[in-house]
């Protein structure tokens, strides 16, 4: 019984080290993702522009999953602050960070990418 709960601590353990990890890998990516998405049209300002081409700023989520982690874009879809997929995968794989899978929608005017990676062998 001690096995299972020495076990069980370990895992427990090695989980909390992987999330700790993990999350500054997220904080490095949006620090890196950060500048692509900061262009003159994601600053606001008094100006004349009308409330219907209100255009708001890309964002980026990050949240662990099965495999590794889950990385969600949000950008325009067209204009200075359109962000392209291949721009995306670039700074992901300069992290290190191996794309699982990708998948790519148009809603409203905005690009959803949604990206599942795992941390590379040779980063751990």
């Amino acid at each position: 019984m001690s096995d299972h709960v020495n076990g069980a601590v370990n895992f427990i353990k090695d989980t909390q080290t992987r999330i700790k990890d993990l999350g500054a890998r997220r904080d490095e990516l949006k620090k890196d993702i950060g500048p692509i998405c900061s262009g003159p049209s994601s600053q606001t300002g008094s100006g004349s522009g009308s409330g219907s081409s209100r255009s708001y700023p890309a964002s980026v989520m990050v949240q662990p999953c099965v495999s590794g982690f889950e990385v969600v874009v949000s950008s325009s879809a067209s204009g200075l602050e359109a962000w392209p997929l291949s721009r995306v995968l670039e700074v992901l794989h300069k992290q290190g960070l191996e794309v699982i899978s990708s998948l790519t929608a148009r809603v409203n005017e905005r690009l959803m990418y949604t990206i599942q990676v795992e941390v590379g062998l040779h980063i751990l």
